[in-house]
C-alpha cells in the first residue's frame, strides 16, 4: 500500500459529549418553562390584586429557563455547525493529500521499476523528481537530490548527454529520441534517451522528463540478425554467378545503381534498402533456367527469352519463404511491369508499380547494357543511357532514368566499376 494512504486521517464531524447533554436537557427547561406558565395564569386569575414584585418575580421564573433553553440551543447548534465544517475541511484536505501522496507513490513505483534512469527536470535544471536508478547513479538518496542542480549533481558525461535533448525540447516543444554510445569499464554501451515536455504544474515551470534506456543487447542482436541476413543474400548471389558465368557481378552492380537511384530521388532508409536488395535477388530465378540457355552465345529464341523472365517472375515466390522486413517480395513481383502498362504480370501503369520495382528494373537494364554477353558486347554508358531514355514513359519511368544519368555523373566509390565502361 502506498505509504501516502497509511499517513491519511480523518477527523469526526461529533461535537463533545457535554454538547450533546446540554441539547439533550433543553427539553427539560422547555417542559418546566411551560408548567410555570401555566401555574403563573393560575396564580393571576385567583389574585384581584398582584403586586408588582410578585409579578416580576413570576415572570422572571417562566423567562429564565425559556432563554437558557434557546441559549443553549443556539450555543449546541453553532458548535455543532463549527465541528461540522471544521471536519468537512479537514476531510476535504485529508483527501487532496490522499490522493496527492498516492499519485507521488504509483509514479515513484512505475519509474523504479523502469531499467534505466527517469528525471525530471525544470527550466531552472533543477531536480524535481528522479528514480531509484537514477539516485544509485550518484550514490544520493532520492529523497536528497531533489531540488538539487542538475549539473552538479550527476557526473560529467552525463550532463553532456542529456543537456542537448534539454535545450531541443525547450527550444521546439516537441520530444526527442536519441540512441548515445557510452564507454564505461572498458565495454561500450549503446543507451536510448528519450525527452518529453512536460505542462507547468505549481512552481514547476518548463520541465523536461528525461528517460534513458540501454538497448546495447538489442542493438547487437540486430546487428547479428543483419549480418546474418546479408550473409545469405551473398550466397544466393553467388549462386546465380556460378550458373551464369557471362553475368558474374550483373547482381552486385544492379543492386549498386538501384541504391544510387534511389538515394538520388531522396527516398527514405527503408526504400533505399529494399531497392538495393530486390536489385541484388532480382535475377535469382535464374537458378531453374538450364544452364546452356544462360551460356547460349547466340540470341535467344523467344520461348527462351520467354523462360528467362519467366524466371524473374519466379524469384518473388521463391524468396517470399525469406523473411524480409522490407517490401522486396512486392517489389520483385513487379520488376517485369512496364510504365505504360504492357508488362507482366498484372499490367500494372505508371504509378501503379511501386517507386523501388522501377528503380530495379532500370538498374536490371542499365547494367545489362553495359555488360557484354555471350551473344553481344557492351554498350557505352552514353549509348546505354540513351537506350534508356528512348524508352522513357514506354518501359521505364522517366524520372527514374533521369535519376540514373545523375546519380551516375556524380557517382562515387559506391559504382567504381563504370570507371572502366
Amino acid at each position: 500500500m502506498p505509504t501516502g494512504l497509511l499517513a491519511t486521517k480523518t477527523v469526526s464531524a461529533k461535537p463533545p459529549l457535554v454538547w450533546w447533554l446540554l441539547f439533550l436537557a433543553c427539553p427539560l427547561f422547555l417542559v418546566l418553562s411551560g408548567l410555570e406558565i401555566v401555574d403563573l395564569f393560575n396564580w393571576a386569575s385567583q389574585k384581584s390584586d398582584i403586586e408588582d414584585g410578585q409579578l416580576m418575580q413570576r415572570l422572571f421564573l417562566v423567562v429564565a429557563p425559556i432563554f437558557v433553553f434557546g441559549l443553549t440551543a443556539a450555543i449546541v447548534a453553532v458548535r455543532y455547525v463549527y465541528y461540522s465544517s471544521e471536519a468537512s475541511f479537514h476531510n476535504q484536505i485529508a483527501g487532496l493529500q490522499n490522493r496527492q501522496h498516492y499519485h507521488q507513490d504509483l509514479m515513484r513505483l512505475i519509474a523504479d521499476h523502469r531499467p534505466g534512469k527517469t528525471l525530471i527536470i525544470d527550466g531552472e535544471d533543477r531536480l524535481w523528481f528522479i528514480n531509484s536508478h537514477a539516485a544509485k547513479s550518484v550514490a544520493l538518496p532520492a529523497g536528497d537530490i531533489v531540488g538539487r542542480p542538475f549539473e552538479k549533481t550527476f557526473p560529467e558525461s552525463d550532463v553532456l548527454r542529456i543537456l542537448p535533448l534539454l535545450q531541443h525540447v525547450r527550444q521546439t516543444g516537441e520530444p526527442i529520441d536519441t540512441i548515445s554510445k557510452v564507454k564505461e569499464d572498458g565495454q561500450t554501451r549503446f543507451i536510448k534517451l528519450h525527452a518529453v515536455p512536460m505542462p507547468s504544474i505549481s512552481n514547476m515551470i518548463n520541465a523536461t522528463m528525461i528517460s534513458e534506456e540501454d538497448v546495447t543487447s538489442l542493438l547487437v542482436e540486430r546487428e547479428a540478425r543483419e549480418r546474418m541476413f546479408r550473409q545469405v543474400i551473398d550466397t544466393l548471389v553467388a549462386v546465380v554467378d556460378r550458373r551464369d558465368p557471362f553475368a558474374a557481378g550483373h547482381s552486385v552492380r544492379v543492386g549498386q545503381i538501384a541504391r544510387a537511384v534511389a538515394e538520388q530521388l531522396q527516398l527514405d532508409a527503408v526504400q533505399v534498402e529494399t531497392a538495393e536488395i530486390a536489385g541484388l535477388l532480382m535475377n535469382f530465378g535464374k537458378v531453374l533456367v538450364p544452364r546452356a540457355i544462360l551460356t547460349k552465345t547466340t540470341a535467344l529464341s523467344p520461348d527462351e527469352l520467354k523462360q528467362v523472365r519467366e524466371s524473374l517472375l519466379t524469384s518473388s515466390d521463391i524468396l517470399a519463404l525469406i523473411g524480409f522486413s522490407q517490401p522486396v517480395v512486392p517489389t520483385l513481383r513487379q520488376v517485369m511491369e512496364r510504365y505504360d502498362g504492357s508488362g507482366i504480370p498484372s499490367g500494372l501503369k505508371g504509378d501503379a508499380i511501386l517507386i523501388t520495382a522501377r528503380i530495379v528494373t532500370v538498374a536490371n537494364a542499365f547494367v545489362a547494357l553495359v555488360s557484354a554477353r555471350a551473344h553481344r558486347p557492351s554498350m557505352s554508358i552514353r549509348v546505354a543511357i540513351e537506350a534508356l531514355q528512348q524508352s522513357a514513359g514506354r518501359a521505364y519511368d522517366g524520372h527514374v532514368v533521369a535519376a540514373l544519368t545523375n546519380a551516375i555523373a556524380l557517382r562515387d566509390h559506391k559504382i567504381e566499376w563504370l570507371a572502366g565502361q
